[in-house]
């Protein structure tokens, strides 16, 4: 049998060890085959911003986007951001411990007729 200390116990009932279990299986996940992510207590992102090919940059979104919906179960819903003025492609999940994952790249590489709506906030920075 066993048995946790009344510290492993308050461990695990904490409210957080799901986000800390999300982010070690994120790098689980990416080490290897993803860049490694930038990852705070409550997102994950992964940047492709620096690539700049458009089609290695969304081939690049593309697979990441399969391998991380696979290993999480989870569908992406893309968006465009501005952000210090450029304007960012992000595609984004909810984990079910809270924590978002987001997979995110250059705006302009994706400019066709697949591109999202943009965002409210970038209609009011255009405006």
């Amino acid at each position: 049998m066993i048995g946790y200390t009344p510290h492993e116990l308050d461990l695990r009932a904490h409210p957080d060890t799901a986000r800390f279990d999300d982010g070690r299986r994120i790098l689980a996940v990416a080490k290897g085959i993803l860049p490694f992510p930038y990852i705070s207590p409550g997102l994950a992102v992964f940047f492709y911003a620096g690539m700049p090919d458009a089609e290695q940059a969304r081939a690049a979104v593309e697979a990441a986007a399969a391998v991380l919906a696979s290993a999480f179960s989870v569908r992406f819903a893309p968006r465009i951001t501005l952000a210090g003025g450029t304007r960012h492609y992000i595609l984004g999940a909810v984990l079910p411990s809270g924590m978002r994952l987001e997979i995110a790249a250059l705006a302009g590489h994706f400019d066709s007729q697949d591109t999202p709506v943009p965002a409210p906030e970038l209609a009011e920075a255009a405006a």
